[in-house]
């Protein structure tokens, strides 16, 4: 049984209001506003500025809030794991994709000729590339660590004094960090 069902001993009558008045209200609900709901639905009246103590007691005794909080976590969990299932289904999709690019432009590549025909050497090396892009986006893993990993020593000292100057000249480095820098370590 979960939490928010219906409790042994707990009244059809109460069970209900809590079921289609107070729980539906979602994670803003409040007592008054499911009385209110109910109000308007059951008995066509205005909206009350005070929930009546009758409902006050029950909601208590058959604690209504940490149902409805159990439900609402439900409900995230649910979504979530839906959530989770169609991104991994997307990353699987794009993974294949990116294999597949890459086996037909390797293919091209081994197959090319001097008669050119639909897709030329250019076009084949681009899927290459492109499929493999698609792949490790797919894995996660970005372009950018990709391109830094295959750098040499020089090129990877290239590329950061190239961001650090792009850092420093934007200003958006502080005084601390400009002085720590600059107190003679070693690049």
């Amino acid at each position: 049984m979960n939490t928010w069902d219906r409790h042994p001993g707990e009244p059809i009558l109460w069970y209900g209001r809590f079921d289609r008045y107070y729980r539906p209200l979602g994670t803003e609900r409040s007592l008054l506003g499911a009385y209110n709901v109910w109000r308007k639905a059951e008995t066509d009246r205005e909206p009350a500025t005070g929930t009546p103590e009758w409902w006050r007691k029950r909601s208590d005794e058959w604690h209504w809030q940490e149902r409805a909080e159990a439900w609402d976590a439900e409900q995230r969990r649910r979504r979530m794991a839906t959530e989770q299932a169609e991104l991994d289904a997307m990353y699987e999709r794009h993974a294949r994709l990116g294999l597949r690019l890459q086996l037909v432009g390797g293919t091209r590549l081994q197959q090319l000729t001097d008669t050119p025909e639909e897709l030329t050497p250019n076009d084949a090396r681009l899927a290459v590339k492109d499929g493999i892009d698609i792949e490790r986006t797919a894995k996660g893993l970005p372009k950018e660590f990709w391109q830094i990993a295959g750098m040499s020593d020089d090129e990877l000292l290239s590329w950061y004094r190239e961001r650090y100057t792009a850092t420093d000249a934007s200003g958006s480095r502080d005084e601390a960090a400009r002085d720590t820098d600059s107190s003679g370590a070693d690049e």
